[in-house]
C-alpha cells in the first residue's frame, strides 16, 4: 500500500509524476573565493531530497577580523522516488538549488600564524527547481525562498594572498506558496546544513 505523502517536495513531486505525461584571512582588503558545497536539507517538506553537490563563489571584504561576502550558490539534488512511493518505469526527477547570498565572518586570533577559528552567519534567497519526465515527456515546477543559517570553520593559511576554508552552517530553509498541478496549495520550511570547502585570494596590495 502506497504511504501518503504530505510535505512540500513530496505532493510537488506528486504533482509533476501527474503533469509529466503531462590568517587567517587573506591579508588584503578584498578577496575572492570558490568552494566546493555539499547541502542537505532537513524535514517532511523536503522528504525524497538527496544530499546535493555543487559549488559556489563570492568576493568578500575584510577590513578586519569582522569580514562579509556575497556571492552564488548552485547545488544538484537526486530524487528518491522509491521511498516516496513513486517509482515507475521511464519516470525520473531531479532538482536543483540556485541562490544568491550574504555571509557575515568574525574570525578569532588564536596566536597561529596557520590556522584560525571562524563564526558565520548565512542569508540566502535560492530557487528551487523540479524537474520531472515521464517517457520522455517533461513538466518543471520552481520556487523561491529564504534560507538563514550560522556556523563556522577553520582558515588555514597558504601564504599571504591564499588560504584554504573548512566551513559548515546549519539553519532554516523556507520555500514559498506554490500551486501544484492537482490543485493543493502547500508551502515548505524546514532545516538544512551546508558543508563548504573552498579556496580564497587575495586581491591587490
Amino acid at each position: 500500500m502506497r504511504r501518503k505523502t504530505t510535505g512540500w517536495v513530496p505532493l510537488t513531486i506528486a504533482a509533476l509524476a501527474v503533469a509529466a505525461p503531462l590568517e587567517a584571512q587573506t591579508a588584503q582588503r578584498f578577496s575572492v573565493q570558490i568552494s566546493a558545497l555539499g547541502n542537505t536539507l532537513f524535514g517532511e517538506d523536503f522528504e525524497g531530497l538527496k544530499t546535493g553537490f555543487g559549488g559556489e563563489a563570492q568576493v568578500r571584504y575584510n577590513p578586519s577580523a569582522f569580514s562579509i561576502g556575497a556571492g552564488i550558490q548552485y547545488t544538484y539534488h537526486d530524487v528518491d522516488l522509491e521511498s516516496l512511493g513513486l517509482a515507475q518505469p521511464g519516470f525520473s526527477i531531479n532538482s536543483s538549488l540556485v541562490g544568491f547570498f550574504v555571509e557575515p565572518r568574525y574570525v578569532f586570533d588564536m596566536g597561529s600564524d596557520r590556522a584560525a577559528p571562524y563564526l558565520s552567519s548565512r542569508f540566502s534567497v535560492s530557487n528551487l527547481t523540479l524537474k520531472a519526465e515521464l517517457d520522455g515527456v517533461g513538466a518543471e515546477l520552481t520556487d523561491t525562498g529564504l534560507t538563514v543559517n550560522a556556523g563556522g570553520g577553520v582558515l588555514v593559511r597558504l601564504n599571504q594572498r591564499a588560504n584554504l576554508d573548512f566551513g559548515a552552517t546549519f539553519g532554516y530553509k523556507q520555500l514559498g506558496v506554490i500551486s501544484s498541478g492537482a490543485g493543493e496549495d502547500a508551502s515548505g520550511s524546514g532545516t538544512n546544513i551546508i558543508y563548504r570547502f573552498g579556496v580564497a585570494f587575495g586581491l591587490g596590495g
